[in-house]
């Protein structure tokens, strides 16, 4: 598969230019977090996105994470609620992200539900001896009932940001549909449209029926080659053979971003994570090996549309800290919505580091 070079979504020169406009705000001095897990578990990803409107019901998916203890994978501790009730289909629960701190939740919709607002509850707990409880809801909205589901990709989340260590150059797919295909067309774009697309055969996601996965190991090179392209989106579409008709149509797309290891890699909360207004979270970013003087640490508000806003937050934090614990009066400063937030190392020279952004939703 041929890859386009193109120009990059966000440089550092831009990035500059911006501290330069705004200024830069208060120096925060962070302090230990409590190595007591005295916090619940939070949702990631929720599939419909929280106040979206979609005709592809038939699946609801979300993951839950807990970054101290773990989420207890126990179906009976775990609960899912539709408009109230327990959904027609018992859930599929799995363990999940990365280090097995997590599940991921799939409900497959098989029965005509009803339109209008539809509101998803999720209960599950955390591992610590004291178990804390998590009972999180989002709503979204049914247009209508499509009657050709398409190809609904979990992994990677929409907006994710991956770098070539963590990742350990894994080009890395999940996708949920409800028909079992033989074969699916991945379809990649970039931002001026171009456009490839490779035929695969993916393999079954051991205990589940409509999980399907795909998996390949790109070199440092090819990787770099990608990363240097910005955003990709990604969608999947159902094939009956290599080089044949599509099914139906794409599903829904998702955009990555490649990049490599040679910046703070952001660690929690988890990209696309749902945070509770009155729990303040911590943010945690891994250090670089290079020297630098400290690290930037910027939150921007995404408005209605999803562009950046004018609410920025930026703080200056010292080299030795590698995270911000909030506490509720900093957390209050926080408007509830979508937020993206980034870490750039400054070096001695005045340069940035490169950089990843991970969004989250206060709500």
């Amino acid at each position: 598969m041929e890859h386009a070079i193109g120009k990059k979504w966000l440089t550092t020169n831009r990035l500059m230019i911006l501290f330069v406009f705004l200024g830069l705000w208060t120096l925060l001095s962070a302090v230990p977090a409590s190595a007591n897990d005295q916090t619940p578990p939070y949702l990631i990803n929720p599939i419909p996105e929280p106040g979206s409107t979609t005709s592809n019901w038939f699946l609801i998916t979300t993951g839950v994470l807990d970054d101290e203890s773990g989420v207890n994978p126990d179906p009976d501790t775990v609960f899912v609620y539709i408009d109230g009730s327990p959904p027609r289909v018992k859930p599929i629960i799995e363990p999940s992200y990365g280090d097995q701190k997590g599940i991921k939740i799939t409900v497959i919709l098989v029965d005509e539900e009803p339109r209008g607002q539809v509101v998803v509850g999720v209960q599950a707990e955390d591992l610590a001896p004291v178990p804390n409880v998590m009972f999180r809801e989002w709503s979204f909205f049914v247009e209508n009932v499509t009657q050709n589901p398409v190809p609904v990709i979990t992994y990677p989340e929409n907006h994710r940001w991956l770098d070539y260590g963590t990742q350990s150059g894994i080009l890395h797919y999940n996708w949920i549909s409800l028909d079992q295909n033989p074969y699916y067309r991945v379809r990649f774009t970039l931002f001026d449209g171009q456009s490839a697309t490779m035929d695969i055969e993916p393999a079954s996601v051991p205990g589940s029926a409509y999980n399907y996965s795909f998996a390949i190991e790109l070199n440092r090179d090819i990787w770099s080659a990608v990363s240097t392209a910005g955003e990709i989106s990604i969608d999947i579409g159902a094939l009956t053979e290599p080089d044949g008709q599509l099914i139906g149509n794409y599903g829904p797309k998702s955009t990555v971003t490649y990049v490599m290891e040679n910046l703070p890699c952001l660690i929690r909360p988890y990209h696309s994570a749902v945070l509770d207004s009155v729990i303040p979270p911590v943010f945690e970013w891994s250090p670089l090996d290079v020297m630098a003087e400290e690290y930037v640490v910027v939150f921007v508000r995404l408005d209605d549309n999803g562009s950046y806003s004018k609410d920025i937050k930026i703080y200056e934090v010292p080299i030795f800290i590698k995270t911000i614990p909030m506490d509720m009066t900093l957390w209050n400063q926080f408007e509830q919505g979508n937020w993206a937030w980034t870490v750039v190392a400054r070096y001695p020279d005045g340069q940035f580091s490169d950089f990843m952004i991970h969004r989250f939703l206060k709500n």
